[in-house]
């Protein structure tokens, strides 16, 4: 959230299964390795302005944390912002995160990449 890349690349582990939605304007699904999920964020810096990543609640089951929270932005294409929730399922050995499994509210976020025409 505060936007330390580097910060957040050391806690991923070399070999990292990032899973997000297709639907996602900036998203092609699944992302395997550090270099990988480097490419998916750097795919929302080309189509987001303004990011924010707000995590409202940080749960703990076991070897998994959850975090529930919002995100905001706007398209780099229509102007537009975007607010929608989101949990993010993470799996967690030895300090470092081996998957993560992103679940977004798709349609309010492509509704602000949609033209209004």
């Amino acid at each position: 959230a505060r936007g330390d890349f580097q910060a957040l690349m050391e806690l991923l582990h070399p070999d990292v299964e990032w899973l997000t939605p297709e639907t996602l304007p900036w998203s092609r699904g699944d992302y395997h390795g550090r270099d990988e999920v480097g490419e998916y964020f750097a795919s929302i810096g080309q189509a987001v302005d303004d990011v924010q990543v707000e995590p409202d609640e940080l749960l703990s089951c076991g070897e998994h944390v959850v975090a529930l929270g919002t995100y905001g932005g706007r398209s780099r294409s229509t102007g537009r912002a975007f607010s929608a929730r989101f949990a993010h399922v993470l799996t967690v050995d030895n300090g470092r995160v081996v998957a993560m499994r992103g679940l977004e509210d798709t349609a309010a976020i492509r509704a602000a990449f949609q033209d209004e025409n």
